[in-house]
């Protein structure tokens, strides 16, 4: 039973927080990434007094490509909306590919994928928190060249999965899993009818930190609450990764940043409310 008045999906969480996992649509879930989105709950709760539920979306891989995914996320709303979490109350999370099915389900409500058989409505999502998304840009970037060396994600790989997830998927379909390639200027129009905050995060070392700052700014332009934390000398989804290589004792400041913005959502609930 859900006991939690909101929810983070954690595509990999929802206030009930979704958590939506990366992996390059080809690993699977690491119990790293639970445990990071247990901390948040547990210091939301500790220093805000919030109890926000997780709900962890563990999505097909490849050879599964789009809309596959998409609809899994879709399922996983809906699953929440059934058992009584109003979309107000849904907070959407997801680190990497994560990330880019965030934006796949963004664009759904925006653009209804028409091949996806039930088409639904909702409300305002209380915000989606994006972590180092990945929107499989095909032209290399300056970063790429530059964090090559740096980044535990390396371009070749990102660029071999990327690869094997769109080979299949019509040039049409592409602008919900490549934004930055295939979108028109004004696809998000209406965003901020569709979530009411957004948080993306970005290390300075990462590979993908062009094209996550050519999104952020996209984002930017059609909602008002884009908020963009850059980490400086981070890599790709650096804090999240810190737990898996248990290489620190404590919080990471990063964790901070999230958790601040968590609060900050929930405060504009209660001032809604």
């Amino acid at each position: 039973m859900v006991s939690a008045s909101q929810y983070t999906i954690n595509l990999a969480v929802l206030n009930e927080k979704v958590p939506i996992k990366g992996g390059g649509f080809a690993g699977p879930l690491s119990d790293f990434q639970i445990e990071y989105w247990y901390r948040i709950q547990q210091s939301l709760l500790e220093g805000h007094g919030r109890n926000l539920g997780v709900a962890v979306l563990q999505y097909s891989l490849i050879p599964k490509v789009f809309p596959t995914q998409l609809n899994q996320a879709i399922l996983a709303v809906k699953h929440l909306l059934s058992i009584g979490v109003p979309t107000s109350n849904i907070y959407l999370a997801g680190d990497s590919t994560g990330g880019n099915l965030i934006v796949q389900l963004l664009s759904h409500i925006l653009h209804p994928e028409v091949s996806l058989s039930e088409k639904w409505l909702v409300t305002k999502f209380a915000g989606a928190c994006l972590v180092s998304p990945w929107l499989l840009d095909k032209a290399a970037t300056s970063s790429e060249v530059h964090n090559d060396a740096f980044d535990l994600a390396p371009a070749k790989c990102l660029a071999m999965w990327r690869d094997a997830y769109v080979a299949n998927i019509p040039d049409s379909k592409r602008v919900f899993v490549q934004p930055n390639d295939f979108a028109p200027a004004n696809w998000f129009m209406g965003l901020d009818q569709v979530v009411n905050r957004i948080l993306v995060t970005v290390g300075t070392h990462e590979v993908l930190l062009d094209s996550i700052q050519v999104f952020s700014e996209t984002l930017s332009k059609s909602h008002g609450k884009v908020e963009v934390d850059t980490q400086e000398n981070g890599v790709h989804c650096d804090f999240i990764f810190d737990v898996g290589a248990k290489s620190r004792k404590g919080s990471h400041p990063m964790d901070q940043k999230v958790v601040d913005w968590f609060a900050k959502c929930i405060a504009d609930e209660d001032s809604e409310a």
